[in-house]
């Protein structure tokens, strides 16, 4: 998939968003941005802002590196300012 039309589908996902959660991803090894409504999910697999499906690395685990992608998916949708849940 392109990374423009990547970038278009993610929006979507991104528009309704007001407050994600950073989640390190077990494939990858970066935190991801996962909208707060996306954790409700018994899972343990999460759609982050990029399109990048989590598989969500234990939470006492240190975070990885941010993905550049959510961010910049988040800075397309909301400007700069960026509210993130961290526990």
């Amino acid at each position: 998939m392109s990374r423009a039309r990547r970038q278009s589908a993610t929006s979507e996902l991104a528009r309704g968003v007001t407050a994600t959660v950073s989640v390190t991803c077990l494939s990858d090894g970066r935190a991801h941005d996962v909208p707060d409504t996306e954790l409700s999910q018994p899972s343990g697999y999460y759609s982050a802002l990029c399109g990048h499906v989590v598989a969500a690395a234990p939470m006492v685990a240190p975070e990885g590196a941010p993905c550049p992608l959510c961010a910049e998916v988040w800075d397309l949708n909301h400007g700069r300012q960026r509210r993130r849940l961290h526990f």
